[in-house]
């Protein structure tokens, strides 16, 4: 089952979080109190939405995924980013539904386009076989560096 995460939900993610952060290699230092803080933020002022996938027999969250929603500041285009997408291990291959609620949602919420990101070392020959079956485009690869503190 999907659905819509609430505010006071939003725990339910936390250990996906640090999953997707461990599993992407992902920069700095994982902090699941401010994620959580963030998340709360996100959804309960309407800019971010989070849809968890779960165990219709147990109840067991076994993914998730948000995203965030906004005006581009380029051209005034309602748009989407998803800013987080996971299935734990013993549940991969059926989280496809989490992305079909996220298109629809941005359907709903009137976006002209919506954007997946992609990280390099997170299954990407079968990320790009699935974006492209849905209809993406590669449009942009983006680099970071670390600076010390």
């Amino acid at each position: 089952m999907i659905r819509q995460l609430y505010s006071g939900e939003v725990a339910l993610m936390i250990d996906g979080g640090k999953k997707f952060f461990e599993e992407g290699q992902l920069p700095g230092k994982f902090h699941p109190e401010h994620c959580t803080t963030s998340w709360v933020d996100y959804i309960t002022s309407g800019t971010g939405e989070a849809y968890g996938m779960f165990d219709e027999n147990t109840g067991e969250i076994q993914g998730a995924l948000g995203a965030i929603f906004y005006q581009d500041p380029l051209t005034g285009d309602r748009v989407a980013t998803e800013m987080f997408w996971f299935v734990f291990p013993e549940h991969r291959g059926g989280g496809l539904g989490l992305l079909e609620r996220y298109l629809e949602r941005v359907q709903e919420r009137g976006c002209g386009r919506c954007y997946m990101i992609h990280l390099e070392g997170l299954h990407p020959d079968a990320l790009k076989r699935v974006y492209s079956h849905k209809g993406f485009r590669l449009i942009e690869t983006g680099y970071m560096k670390e600076f010390t503190k």
